[in-house]
């Protein structure tokens, strides 16, 4: 069997059972954050995605686990973590200073506010953002970023691709979400290039999926 086949088909074959549903439908479709059904709902599809994924890899060969950065969190994670957090904002003024610019140009499509969630909602919309970050992480930069290099594919291209499909996984959003994925796909491969670290992805994208809920969920509008 081609091996070459199998790193860039096998990746897209899952992308389409994960992601696409979610593109043409939303997350959960018309329920949302400020309802216990939809966390449970998502709790409820995304773990057992994570745990095939791993089975995935496991059956393939398990040594790809630990390169895969499914490994134990240590000193120099705890060291660097402000550091990646100060980048991530650096990063976030420089899409929202491209999104300003763009808007000059294209009308940004209205999208329906979300309703109000209580404050009692919190706990839930912090697992839900840490499950997102796991899953996402997971998918598009341990398994994709560990696929999709030499001999394969370049390395830069392996990137390009994984921040092409996340960008792509969140098309729901409109051009400007798919802007701000794409860039922020770029950021988490190059801090999972990095720390080599599921777990410091994960949580930095968890966290920060964790704020924009909040942001968008419990300030009236």
């Amino acid at each position: 069997m081609n091996k070459n086949k199998i790193s860039l088909y096998e990746p897209l074959l899952i992308f389409a059972v994960f992601y696409l549903p979610g593109i043409f439908t939303g997350t959960l479709g018309n329920l949302t954050f400020s309802q216990y059904r939809f966390h449970f709902l998502y709790a409820l599809s995304t773990i057992p995605e994570v745990l095939l994924l791993v089975y995935i890899v496991y059956l393939k060969d398990k040594r790809l686990l630990p390169i895969m950065g499914i490994r134990k969190w240590n000193k120099r994670d705890s060291r660097h973590l402000g550091f990646h957090f100060l980048v991530l904002i650096a990063v976030i003024i420089l899409i929202q200073s491209i999104l300003y610019l763009a808007t000059l140009l294209i009308p940004i499509p209205e999208v329906p506010a979300l309703p109000s969630t209580p404050l009692s909602m919190i706990p839930f919309l912090l697992i839900t953002s840490l499950l997102t970050g796991i899953r996402e992480e997971l998918y598009f930069r341990s398994y994709l970023l560990t696929l999709w290099k030499p001999p394969y594919i370049s390395a830069a291209r392996g990137i390009l691709l994984s921040s092409l499909l996340f960008a792509s996984g969140h098309l729901y959003l409109g051009w400007p979400g798919v802007i701000n994925s794409f860039i922020l796909g770029l950021f988490f491969c190059w801090l999972y290039k990095r720390t080599r670290s599921l777990w410091q992805n994960a949580l930095i994208h968890g966290l920060y999926d964790f704020s924009i809920l909040l942001i968008v969920t419990l300030i009236p509008t």
